[in-house]
């Protein structure tokens, strides 16, 4: 094996390797077998073949299927460079087209779609200056139209002009801003993005120069960029995306919504790493988040190496089970903590069942009787689940062999196991290593006794 350049970010991988693990770009290499050069190839060939139909796409300015097509090759390839170098050409060039669209429309007097391009376009680039001037004239404009007609209702009340403006419009006006501004003022308190721009539209049309006027306008430009900006963050489906959108409106109406959306992000994202590390971060950035408990318990699993405290119990229980038959010559209970075969027990090797109840009935007639009793402690157990392999598990542990001689005397024996078990709970190998023998006789436990009486 030895390292490579990747041809899309530059950094080392190795020649093994199928796609780069820093950008997920497809590495093409020589391989022994055909056939596996072959699917790089195809797969080469496939990504050429798309990003050129971005590119006709773009060119012929097909831009849903240009953004289409360029996010699927992104989502499945996020750190490339080319991709996102390629995305960012089809926003120039589609921002370019909106303006372009939106000032012949306003050329030809179609306001309404002028507006529509222009919001489009914001999408892309929410700070667009002329974009946002498109959106400032079409206002101007509904404003203009609005103040003509009251114009023209003022020169046909000729009758009576000086005792309307003086008594009858200024509290008339004055009533209506206050209305219009109340109701602005509504939606602003209960975060109702899309109907605090329809009031805020209508009150700087109708009182451009009232009490509240500036006010109004910063307000109306300070949401639409808010919603050009949500837009684009929502597109690009990031915990990052939503964490610089929180950033630049810490305040906004959508905020909420964008933390819960964070939440569910940082969740997925952490979960598809797979590694401790990311999931704590995760449990200690969103403590009262909805994915925290399904958070914790991925996070326990990983820590006993992919092994739940379910199955700790169960292939210790194997074990208990075992030494307790061995104890009590139970052959029903010796079988369930066995298979059809026992690769290898203690120095013998493919053990049936009928080999292992044997086995018991020679240790129980050797004991005379008194198997005495199995203590399993200090186990340690390694799970190992590779794809395309059974699941086994790797046991290490103490085990403790009691027995009381015909003296009275109480014998232990000390010794250091190892054994598999399989996914069906059955020990499938068992060593045993002698360590130590301990002999308590009767008479001194009665004496330690007596001296402590005394």
């Amino acid at each position: 094996m030895s390292l490579i350049k990747c041809p899309e970010c530059g950094h080392d991988v190795s020649s093994e390797a199928t796609h780069c693990p820093h950008c997920g770009y497809p590495i093409a290499r020589k391989e022994e077998d055909g056939q596996k050069a072959e699917v790089n190839t195809e797969l080469q060939s496939e990504l050429n073949t798309r990003y050129t139909k971005v590119l006709k796409d773009l060119n012929a300015k097909r831009f849903k299927s240009a953004f289409a097509e360029i996010d699927a090759l992104i989502k499945e390839y996020p750190n490339s460079h080319t991709f996102t170098e390629l995305r960012e050409q089809v926003v120039r060039e589609f921002v370019k087209s909106c303006v372009e669209d939106s000032d012949i429309c306003l050329k030809d007097k179609n306001y309404k779609d002028a507006k529509a391009i222009a919001r489009l376009g914001l999408q892309h680039d929410p700070s667009n200056p002329y974009l946002l001037n498109v959106i400032n004239k079409v206002r101007k404009r509904k404003a203009r139209k609005r103040n003509f007609f009251l114009i023209l209702l003022l020169l046909l009340a000729a009758a009576g002009a000086y005792a309307y403006w003086t008594l009858k419009v200024p509290n008339y006006n004055s009533q209506k801003e206050e209305e219009a501004w109340n109701l602005v003022m509504k939606y602003r308190n209960n975060f109702d993005a899309d109907r605090l721009e329809d009031a805020l539209d209508d009150y700087i049309a109708d009182f451009s120069s009232g009490l509240h006027s500036a006010e109004a306008k910063s307000m109306y430009e300070n949401l639409i960029r808010e919603k050009a900006a949500w837009s684009a963050a929502v597109r690009q489906n990031k915990a990052q995306a939503m964490h610089d959108f929180m950033d630049m409106f810490s305040n906004g109406f959508y905020h909420k919504t964008a933390y819960t959306k964070l939440d569910s992000l940082s969740f997925y994202e952490a979960k598809n790493k797979n590694t401790k590390e990311a999931i704590d971060y995760y449990i200690d950035t969103f403590s009262d988040g909805k994915y925290v408990d399904e958070a914790m318990a991925i996070s326990e699993k990983l820590t006993n190496g992919n092994l739940t405290n379910q199955e700790r119990e169960n292939v210790k229980a194997v074990l208990d089970n075992h030494f307790q038959a061995l104890a009590d010559n139970d052959e029903g209970l010796l079988r369930s903590t066995i298979g059809d075969i026992v690769n290898s027990y203690l120095g013998k090797t493919d053990l049936t069942p009928e080999d292992m109840v044997d086995y018991m009935n020679n240790l129980y007639d050797e004991s005379g009787g008194d198997g005495g009793f199995y203590t399993v402690h200090n186990v340690d157990i390694k799970k190992f689940d590779d794809p395309g392999a059974p699941m086994i598990y790797n046991v290490q542990f103490n085990l403790t062999h009691t027995v009381v001689s015909m003296e009275g005397d109480e014998i232990r024996k000390d010794y250091a196991g190892t054994a598999t078990v399989d996914e069906k709970k059955h020990i499938l190998s068992l060593i045993l290593k002698y360590k130590d023998t301990t002999r308590s006789s009767a008479s001194d436990d009665v004496q330690s006794q007596g001296e402590t009486t005394d």
